[in-house]
């Protein structure tokens, strides 16, 4: 018997012997819908502090390198360790008393000085310039679909971006992500089992 390949088989559509509808629904997730906030930086407005809010950002990505083995007549290749890739993020770069993002560039460089000084010695106190980062995707109604949390985030490049007296676009700020590592966030994908959105890294 040859299998219909309509969206049923997605099981948005599906609908059970007695031709009534399946109780599985597929919901399609869509670029737009998403918020990439960092406590200070990035998101919607966070307990008093002005944020900039995103205008691009991307998923992680992770490579692995390889261990060759060489076996008779054949190599094979063995995953080892792991590397999560760069993530960019673009804010807009709207009025503020300071700008967030040149703020987070004060707490490891001072540019007026000409201080860096080394992550290590402002471990764990409020000055430490490696920051949780939390991206969600949402549904129709707003609800998580999915929940990606990452590590001690911080920011690899700063872009100000250029000026031209010819163009009305907006002026933004692209930021080059690191963290050490990512991951999602298990019963995360709404049908009333998501992980609520709390707007604050790392609060569950």
């Amino acid at each position: 018997m040859g299998r219909r390949m309509g969206l049923d088989m997605l099981g948005g559509f599906a609908t059970g012997r007695e031709g009534t509808r399946g109780d599985a629904c597929s919901v399609f997730k869509q670029k737009f819908r998403w918020l990439l906030t960092i406590s200070g930086i990035s998101g919607t407005k966070q307990e008093g502090v002005d944020v900039l809010p995103p205008l691009k950002a991307s998923r992680p990505s992770i490579v692995f390198k390889e261990m060759e083995v060489r076996h008779l007549t054949e190599t094979i290749y063995y995953p080892t360790r792991p590397e999560w890739k760069p993530i960019n993020l673009t804010l807009y770069d709207l009025k503020r008393n300071v700008n967030p993002v040149f703020e987070w560039l004060r707490e490891f460089y001072d540019p007026q000085n000409g201080e860096i000084t080394p992550a290590a010695e402002n471990f764990g106190s409020a000055n430490y310039p490696k920051k949780p980062a939390v991206i969600e995707m949402y549904d129709g109604c707003g609800e998580v679909l999915e929940r990606w949390e990452l590590d001690n985030a911080w920011p690899q490049s700063m872009e100000f971006g250029d000026l031209d007296m010819a163009s009305s676009e907006f002026v933004v700020v692209d930021i080059t992500l690191r963290y050490d590592r990512a991951n999602i966030v298990r019963g995360s994908g709404g049908a009333g089992g998501g992980v609520p959105s709390s707007g604050i890294p790392g609060a569950f």
